[in-house]
């Protein structure tokens, strides 16, 4: 049931919901369906994030390429 709701979101709407979600629970957020996981990892997203992110305090960015 939720994963058709889901479905069912347009992008415009999931890029401007996901894009205030801190970097932790997107990571979190990346396992709810193939389509966020693209979403999330998109070079796109990533600049959307940091743009709204940088106009808002938070602890933490979101990139492409994690650290090991």
């Amino acid at each position: 049931m939720v994963n058709g709701i889901i479905k069912k979101l347009g992008e415009d709407l999931v890029n401007n919901v996901l894009v205030r979600f801190p970097v932790k629970s997107l990571i979190r957020l990346k396992c709810i369906s193939k389509r966020w996981y693209t979403l999330i990892q998109s070079t796109t997203f990533i600049h959307l994030h940091l743009n709204y992110q940088t106009t808002i305090q938070h602890e933490f960015i979101l990139f492409k390429y994690s650290i090991k």
